[in-house]
Order: structure tokens, then sequence, then C-alpha cells
């Protein structure tokens, strides 16, 4: 399979039934060996009792549930279950069938940028995260993206857009990223209340916006990843923009990690 997009569902969501207990609540990612010891969550516990092992992948495993066949993923640590949207299961078969480990003049380039690692995803193991553009095989081109170095299996609904680290013609720098010194500032910034964790930057027309928490791609108000630097200050007078990466303008790419990973790292100090 060349071209790897997330792949139709086979069944929308909305025409499955809701599960008494895939569907009780809002929960898309739960700890494993909590719900085995818990007791003040009966519910939780009994959702884990009725799981049932569907199937081994590269990294980790598939259960399912035996009433309404929601598909759960238990990490390899078996620290945490993550629930898998429908439409993603094409995607999730096609990551575990093979190896996407980054070629030797791609992992040139992407040296060149440098990554960091990122928020966990689901488990307790980071990843990390370059911001690039590339160039596809097909012709066609993703920038921004962020190349997710992983051996977690990209099921995240918050990454909207997103393909495995396969049929790549170029990878270029991206005029969306951020410099290495902002990326490092904002794994740094200090939570200043809950959920907000800002570090200012500063645009060319000398305004001052806030990211918010970790960022690596920058595109607010005409204004790119490259236009922008550190701010010497903190905004003065009139509330400053609060600014999260724009995720939906971003392609994931999932890559899996290998010997020399490691050498893609930027040291922060």
């Amino acid at each position: 399979m060349a071209e790897t997009d997330v792949p139709s569902a086979k069944e929308p969501a909305s025409k499955v039934a809701p599960c008494e207990l895939c569907d009780a609540r809002p929960l898309t990612v739960f700890s494993w060996s909590h719900a085995a010891t818990t007791r003040e969550d009966p519910q939780l516990a009994a959702l884990r009792r009725k799981l049932r092992e569907a199937d081994s992948l590269k990294s980790g495993w598939l259960y399912r549930c035996p009433t309404c066949d929601q598909a759960w993923y238990l990490d390899v640590a078996k620290q945490a279950a993550m629930r898998v949207p429908r439409d993603r299961e094409p995607l999730l078969a096609t990551w575990s069938a093979r190896r996407y480990e980054i070629p030797a003049g791609d992992h040139d380039a992407l040296r060149s940028i440098g990554g960091i690692e990122g928020a966990h995803l689901g488990s307790n193991r980071a990843h990390l995260r370059i911001p690039c553009a590339i160039d596809w095989s097909d012709g066609t081109t993703s920038d921004p993206c962020l190349v997710i170095v992983t051996s977690s299996p990209p099921i995240l609904e918050t990454m909207r857009q997103v393909r495995l680290f396969d049929a790549v013609k170029e990878v270029r720098p991206s005029r969306f990223a951020l410099s290495r010194a902002i990326r490092c500032a904002t794994r740094k910034a200090d939570e200043r209340r809950m959920g907000f964790a800002p570090t200012p930057v500063e645009t060319p027309n000398g305004r001052v916006v806030l990211l918010d928490w970790i960022a690596d791609v920058f595109d607010h108000d005409g204004v790119v990843g490259s236009e922008v630097r550190l701010a010497r200050r903190w905004p003065e007078g009139e509330p400053a923009p609060v600014v999260s990466e724009p995720r939906d303008r971003i392609t994931f790419v999932f890559a899996d990690p290998d010997d020399v990973t490691s050498e893609l790292v930027i040291r922060c100090t």
C-alpha cells in the first residue's frame, strides 16, 4: 500500500449502537493496571474484564469488545489502553504490517532540522517530533508536516491528517517550522495556571503572542514559524493572543524508531 493516508472507515461510528461499557462515558484512554485493581470504578473494571485479545501488533496488542466490536490498543508496556477510532483500523493494520524506518538520505535531512520529544502518546513513552515539508512520490507535497518517531500507532483522533513514512521523495525544511530555540523554550515553559504554559514570541511587526504548551509549527494571522523569534518581554496592555499549533493543517507522518534515532534529537539546555 503505497499511499498511506487514513483509509475510509469500514463502518461509520455513528451507525454503531452505543455499548454499555465502551460508550458509557467519553473514554479514549485508561490505565490497564488500575482498571484491573480498582474498586472505586466498577464500570472501568468491567470494561477491562470484558475486552478480549484479538491480535498481536508489531508493538502492543489489539483488544476488542465482544459486544460492539470496538477496538482498543494496549501498549507494549501494558500500561495504557487507547480507544481505536473505527476509521483508523485500516491504517492501524497497515502500520502494524511492517516497519516504517527512515532511510539514510531522509535521516540526514531530518537530522539537520532536529527533533524534540513531545507529549506522551497515551502511554509513558514520549515521541520525537520533527517539523518539515515532504514531497511524496505521487507528486504531491505536505507542508507543514510533523514527523513523529515513535513505536506507538497513529490512532489519536486529535491528529486529523495522518500518513506513514513511506513513498517519500524528499524531506525539506518548512517555513512553518519554529526555530530550535523556540521549540526548546516551549518544552520548558512554566504552567502559569491549570492547562496554560505560555511561551512569548514576537512577530515581524513587533507584536507579542503566546504559544501555549509545546509547539514546533506556527501559522497565525499571516505569520509563519520562520518569521517569529523568542520575545525578550512579556506583552503589556491588551492581552496577547494565545496560539496553539495549527493541528488541522499539519500532516502527522509516523516513523518507527531505529538504532540511529538518537542522532535526530536536539538536546535542549
